[in-house]
């Protein structure tokens, strides 16, 4: 792997736009060809690309979790991408109750031709079921504007576990699951069984990384973590789920992006301490969707993440910086940079189109930008 240290960056920034301003801080955002969307504590905000702002949708607050929001947990619920524009269609990710072990479901809502948002949709079409040790866990949404994908992967025990491993919680792990996709109909269609923990999809194609099979959970610096990624990425087709190739990689991936053209993954020790201070270098890795093969890579800072990719460009945020790679470029290019103070959400990036939160403390409060700009290229 080619070593680019942080020096190692080329600069062209450009001032970039403030759609809305909201206050409190965004959690997650999202964009179509159409809309804009974030996420908050108690609310999901959508606004149309020149910055209309639309009313909120709001997210009851829970009384175990406060802000319902699908973060980082002793479960290993690690998904950031927990909201997804589809077509009209705003979706999010959000905490649900059983008896015996906490779950994750989606809230849905549409906005209406004449540009308002229409009531709650139902949220049972787009839930996690429970299981033992630690019940199943949402993978996505994802979406690319046309369709949405989401996968449940169900954990239990593996049947070898003696009582001293279920009595310490290193019991091997079973896993299990199915991968969705929701057309613009609302219909879902299973597309896959499998144990997913990562997916990408675009121009017909879908990367997945699969639950890696045996192993007892990870003890991270900060609790058990039940997902496990295998330093693999499948292929398959959109249209039927027919597996078209495989990537191997160099260590567990903790991001993943898909255009037509490229793939991409983040691999360092985060997949195993994702909110833990680490020092380590992170691997950006790429490949190509067609077929898969072997994957090139670039050494990158620790703190790389909020990876995205279209056409040929990846787009990914180090701290307060965020930055584009095109495979061939001698480095990176950093193309927008937060404010002294502030913290960064995103960016997604949609064509040329690249949309990220900027959440810094104003007269005492949290205020955040919804901030955009228009890379140049392709």
């Amino acid at each position: 792997a080619r070593r680019l240290p942080d020096a190692a960056v080329a600069s062209a920034v450009v001032r970039p736009t403030t759609l809305v301003t909201v206050a409190g801080r965004v959690y997650a955002v999202a964009e179509s060809a159409r809309y804009v969307a974030w996420r908050g504590c108690d609310s999901v905000g959508v606004g149309d690309v020149s910055g209309h702002r639309f009313p909120a949708i709001r997210v009851p607050k829970s009384a175990g979790f406060g802000c319902q929001l699908l973060y980082w947990a002793n479960f290993g619920l690690i998904d950031h991408d927990i909201l997804a524009i589809l077509d009209g269609t705003v979706t999010w990710s959000k905490w649900g109750y059983g008896n015996s072990t906490d779950y994750a479901s989606f809230g849905a809502a549409q906005i209406t031709s004449g540009h308002s948002v229409r009531s709650v949709l139902p949220s049972n079409l787009w839930a996690s079921d429970q299981g033992e040790p630690a019940g199943s866990y949402i993978v996505g949404p994802v979406s690319d504007g046309r369709d949405l994908l989401y996968g449940v992967t169900k954990i239990r025990n593996d049947r070898s576990c003696t009582e001293e491993q279920a009595s310490d919680g290193t019991c091997p792990l079973a896993t299990s699951g199915t991968v969705w996709r929701v057309d613009s109909k609302l219909q879902r269609h299973p597309l896959t069984a499998a144990a997913a923990t990562f997916i990408a999809f675009s121009g017909g194609r879908v990367a997945l990384v699969p639950h890696a099979e045996g192993q007892p959970p990870d003890l991270g610096l900060t609790g058990r973590l039940f997902r496990q990624p295998e330093a693999t990425v499948l292929l398959l087709r959109l249209a039927d789920g027919t597996r078209i190739g495989s990537v191997d990689l160099a260590g567990e991936p903790y991001e993943l992006a898909l255009s037509a053209q490229l793939g991409a993954v983040l691999v360092g020790e985060r997949a195993k301490n994702p909110r833990v201070h680490i020092t380590t270098p992170a691997q950006l890795q790429w490949f190509d969707p067609r077929h898969g093969g072997s994957a090139e890579s670039l050494t990158v800072a620790a703190d790389a993440e909020a990876l995205s990719v279209a056409g040929n460009r990846i787009i990914f945020r180090q701290g307060r910086r965020i930055l584009s790679y095109s495979p061939g470029d001698s480095k990176p290019t950093l193309v927008a940079q937060g404010t002294p103070g502030s913290t960064i959400t995103g960016p997604v990036l949609s064509g040329t189109r690249l949309v990220w939160a900027e959440t810094s403390k104003q007269g005492g409060r949290l205020v955040s930008r919804i901030r955009t700009l228009t890379l140049s290229g392709s």
